[in-house]
């Protein structure tokens, strides 16, 4: 990437009007801006310069915008992407921007100063550090292509922002469409964690329980497990994992409640607990057959990440942190992904990462039914001084998890 004090901007447009436009709104910013006009202008540009940010319209002859951007994704993983397209194209636009993973979406004719500001803060995000290894990137270009997000997902969002306007009915509608989607909310909704003295057995009353905001986040996490249904290693359990998930993200969000967290706060720790081993279903999905080896060489009590470092050049960590991103989940969601194995090295919020850490630990305490805390695999003394916690308050965190647990049995 450039300096930081002049980033790239590259514009893909075939209208001339269109890239003059654009050129003078941005010459006073302090970018380094680069103009194609056509797809394939682009693609050589981006070969010749180390480009930040590409900007590109949809429609454009000869290859469009989606090939075009798909291609980019391809060969610069690392830059980020952005359309910027006809009001016409609304739809069609809104149907790719999940898929080519882009991470924003301006129309023409844009508002200039929000135009300038949504780059600055895209090009700020991407100047962030990621430091991600070769290996994670060897990797990526081996799969043939990341899911974007689930469709189900992006038809409950719709729904969502009708619910605000006019009710949840719309939401369960669309969540009725999917069985597999409508039970797993029944199965959460009915968990003792929520605290339910009888039984949930509506879509409508699981919302109610659960909240529009946790619902939003519960078919993103069981859309992408549905999407990633496991069907080519032997070793792997997609059921077992999802169980898993579920549990760390319980636990997450019963930390987060016993320290006086917000139902923000909660609902935060518990969508990032349920999607914390994301990078192990794509890593099972699209690379089956070596991550069949690091389930072969796990019998042999090794760390789980050291195994996978081995055998893949990256860990499930990195992989799911990287996946998070391309799905455009909040910066602070991605980090407790990528860092749940190694809190301490979050930057935006190291608290969250800490939460992730504790409780993904104490949820494989559960599955392993062990009486005491005192093994509990903890990566540095630093975890419990970040959650402003002590030893014996996580023996007590323990007991109250295995109690919810065993009644929810």
């Amino acid at each position: 990437m450039t300096t930081a004090d002049e980033k790239t901007i590259l514009f893909v447009d075939d209208e001339e009007n269109i890239l003059r436009s654009l050129r003078r709104l941005f010459h006073r910013e302090g970018y380094k801006i680069l103009l194609a006009k056509g797809a394939q202008q682009g693609l050589n540009l981006l070969d010749q310069h180390e480009v930040d940010l590409v900007i590109s319209d949809v429609r454009m002859p000869e290859m469009n915008g989606v090939e075009f951007l798909s291609r980019v994704r391809k060969r610069h993983p690392d830059t980020a992407c952005m359309v910027l397209s006809g009001y016409a194209e609304k739809e069609a636009v809104t149907r790719i921007f999940s898929e080519i993973n882009v991470q924003e979406m301006i129309a023409k004719p844009w508002d200039d100063d929000e135009l300038k500001q949504t780059v600055r803060d895209l090009l700020e995000k991407s100047s962030s550090p990621k430091e991600f290894s070769p290996g994670l990137h060897n990797l990526i270009n081996s799969f043939e292509a990341l899911p974007p997000l689930p469709q189900t997902y992006q038809a409950v969002q719709q729904a969502l922002n009708e619910a605000r306007e006019k009710s949840a009915d719309v939401v369960a509608d669309a969540i009725n469409q999917n069985p597999p989607l409508a039970t797993r909310l029944l199965q959460v909704s009915n968990s003792t964690f929520f605290g339910q003295r009888r039984s949930v057995e509506t879509i409508s009353r699981a919302i109610f329980v659960l909240g529009l905001d946790f619902v939003q986040n519960l078919v993103l996490a069981t859309g992408a497990f549905q999407q990633l249904a496991n069907n080519k290693s032997a070793n792997f359990n997609n059921d077992q994992l999802w169980q898993h998930s579920l549990s760390c993200g319980f636990v997450a969000r019963h930390i987060a409640r016993i320290q006086n967290g917000d139902r923000s706060m909660q609902e935060t720790a518990l969508f990032a607990g349920t999607m914390h081993d994301l990078g192990k279903l794509i890593l099972a999905r699209f690379a089956a057959t070596r991550y069949d080896e690091v389930q072969d060489k796990l019998s042999q009590g090794k760390d789980i990440c050291a195994v996978e470092r081995e055998v893949l050049g990256t860990d499930h960590a990195e992989i799911g942190g990287y996946a998070a991103e391309l799905w455009n989940l909040p910066p602070r969601i991605c980090e407790a992904v990528r860092y749940h194995h190694q809190p301490t090295n979050a930057s935006i919020d190291k608290k969250l990462a800490c939460l992730i850490h504790l409780a993904n630990a104490l949820s494989h305490h559960l599955e392993q039914d062990e009486e005491t805390t005192e093994t509990l695999p903890i990566s540095s003394p630093k975890v419990y001084s970040i959650l402003d916690l002590t030893s014996s308050d996580v023996e007590r965190i323990a007991q109250q998890v295995r109690s919810l647990h065993t009644a929810s049995h």
